[in-house]
Parts: structure tokens; C-alpha cells; sequence
């Protein structure tokens, strides 16, 4: 029940983050990196998120939702990565602390995904040698 609230909540975030690079496709033109057209990165999160988002709020496909969110995030996370080396002033975040606030958010995204995927977060690697 508490994941089935989770995906809702996540579904609602992802169609709105889609929809948002179609209102205010600035905000992201920071991130993209200059050799992807920004109107083709644009219109990959715009399909990606709200499908995605559409999938996370449907009970029977929530769990293929969860996949596809955990993997978005992961595909994203080079660009997380790239934002922390990235010069003062041209980062999206702004700064070094604030790059790496974000990778560790990225983290947990992932790890939420593979949650609304599986039904359980992953076992620590100690657990499972037992």
C-alpha cells in the first residue's frame, strides 16, 4: 500500500517534470550537454517522464513504472556527475556542495525505482552472505 503511494506520488512528479520542458525548457538548457540538440533532449524527457509518470499511476503497471523510473535516473546520472565539474555560474545547482546534494538524491531516486520494482529495497551485501 505505502509503495502503491509512492509510485502515485512519483507518477504525479514525472508527468509534471515532462510537462515542465515544454513550459520552461531554460530551466533545464544548463544540464544538457552541447553536443545534444536541446530540442531533441527536450522532447526524450518530455515522452520518457510522462510515460514513465502515466505508468507509476496505473496499479498494473506500476512496477514496470518503477523499472523505467530507475533506469531514467540512472541514465541521468552522467549528467549529474558532469554538473560537479562543472566552471562556477554555469552549473545548473550552482555549486560543488550542492552538485553532490544531487548525486546523493539521484542515489535514493534510484534506489525508490528499484523499490516500486521489486517491493523491497536491496539487502545490505552482509545480510545476504548469510
Amino acid at each position: 500500500m505505502i509503495r502503491n503511494g509512492v509510485a502515485i506520488i512519483f507518477g504525479i512528479l514525472m508527468i509534471i517534470a515532462g510537462v515542465m520542458h515544454v513550459i520552461n525548457p531554460e530551466f533545464y538548457d544548463k544540464i544538457i550537454p552541447s553536443f545534444i540538440p536541446n530540442i531533441l533532449a527536450h522532447a526524450f524527457a518530455l515522452i520518457t517522464e510522462v510515460l514513465i509518470g502515466i505508468a507509476l499511476l496505473v496499479p498494473n503497471t506500476n512496477r514496470k513504472g518503477g523499472i523505467g523510473f530507475m533506469l531514467l535516473m540512472l541514465f541521468f546520472m552522467p549528467l549529474h556527475i558532469w554538473e560537479l565539474f562543472k566552471e562556477e555560474g554555469t552549473s545548473l545547482v550552482g555549486s560543488t556542495d550542492a552538485a553532490i546534494v544531487r548525486i546523493v538524491i539521484q542515489v535514493v531516486l534510484i534506489g525508490i525505482g528499484w523499490w516500486i520494482w521489486r517491493g523491497n529495497l536491496p539487502k545490505p551485501l552482509a545480510e545476504d552472505a548469510n
